[in-house]
């Protein structure tokens, strides 16, 4: 895996926002600015919520295509590069529709900008929780859990998998 066409794609759609807005900034009147931005609302918000996709389409790349550590490092960083730039935009976006509500106008929609960017911190923190990061710790496995749970299932402590399978509620009678 060399390139990464999905990063370069988004952050080429980031880049028309971020100048987009500082266009839309200064046209006219606030009460046409209020409906401009408006308008890019939706749009931005979308296409940052894609950033979610732009990562499932990288993992699909790297199942076809086997990647060394240095292609998760790399890919990695760019999914963050990708991430902070949306972020951006949108506090962007943000600081433009309360600075419109500070002179008395409001802007449709503006209130989806705070969950949006929301949404793109949390995805922030779990692509840093989550990516295979080379510097990340290996899972270990507690040997004393193993042998309190092996002790405790011979003592006939817990109880059998396919007992509890059959207690679960029946769904296909719950919904007839």
């Amino acid at each position: 895996m060399t390139e990464t066409p999905l990063t370069a794609i988004h952050q080429g759609i980031v880049d028309v926002f971020r100048r987009a807005i500082p266009a839309v900034r200064a046209e006219g009147a606030p009460q046409e600015l209020s409906r401009e931005m408006a308008t890019l609302i939706p749009t931005i918000i979308r296409n940052a919520a894609g950033a979610r996709d732009l990562w499932d389409d990288l993992w699909k790349e790297f199942e076809e295509v086997p990647a060394d550590e240095s292609d998760y490092l790399r890919c990695g960083n760019e999914l963050i590069g990708v991430l902070n730039s949306w972020h951006g935009v949108l506090q962007d976006l943000r600081n433009t529709c309360d600075a419109l509500a500070l002179r008395g106008v409001p802007v449709p929609n503006s209130s989806a900008l705070r969950t949006a960017l929301q949404e793109n911190e949390q995805l922030q923190a779990l692509l840093k929780k989550n990516w295979p990061w080379p510097d990340r710790q290996e899972l270990t496995i507690d040997p004393k859990m193993v042998e309190e749970s092996r002790a405790a299932i011979e003592r006939g402590e817990c109880d059998d998998l396919e007992d509890l399978i059959r207690g679960l509620p029946d769904e296909s009678r719950a919904t007839s």
